[in-house]
C-alpha cells in the first residue's frame, strides 16, 4: 500500500510548509532536506532510509520505532531557520497526524496504514 495514502494528513501539513520553500527545480527543497536530515539523526532512525514521500513504515518495524521516537517534534526545531515559520504549525500537528495515519507506539511500535475513505 502506498505510504502517501496512509499519511494524507501529514503530507498535507508538510506540503504547506514546503510550499513556502519551493525552489525552481524539481529536487528536494532546503527545508525538506533539513527535515529529512534532522529526522535521520535521531538514534532510532539511523538504520532506516528517511526520504520524505518514499518512506514505507508498514514495511519495516524499524520505521515505526523511528517515527515513535520523533513524536515530540524536537527534531523539527533544527529546521526553523531553513524552513518558513509554517514549520511550527507542522510541528504542532505532527504527532496527532502521524498517529491518525496509523502509527501505534508501545512496547512494539507498529504502523498499520489507516484507510481514508
Amino acid at each position: 500500500m502506498q505510504f502517501f495514502k496512509a499519511l494524507a494528513l501529514l503530507a498535507t501539513t508538510l506540503s504547506l510548509v514546503l510550499a513556502q520553500d519551493a525552489s525552481t527545480d524539481s529536487g528536494p527543497t532546503p527545508c525538506m532536506l533539513c527535515l529529512q536530515d534532522s529526522l535521520q539523526s535521531l538514534s532510532a532512525c539511523t538504520t532506516v532510509k528517511v526520504v520524505i514521500g518514499e518512506m514505507e513504515p508498514a514495511s519495516d518495524p524499524a520505521y515505526a520505532a523511528c517515527l515513535c521516537s520523533s513524536l515530540d517534534g524536537a527534531w523539527i526545531d533544527k529546521c526553523t531557520s531553513t524552513c518558513s515559520q509554517d514549520v511550527l504549525s507542522f510541528k504542532n500537528a505532527y504527532a496527532e497526524n502521524i498517529q491518525a495515519a496509523g502509527l501505534s507506539c508501545g512496547a512494539q511500535p507498529t504502523f498499520v496504514p489507516a484507510s481514508f475513505a
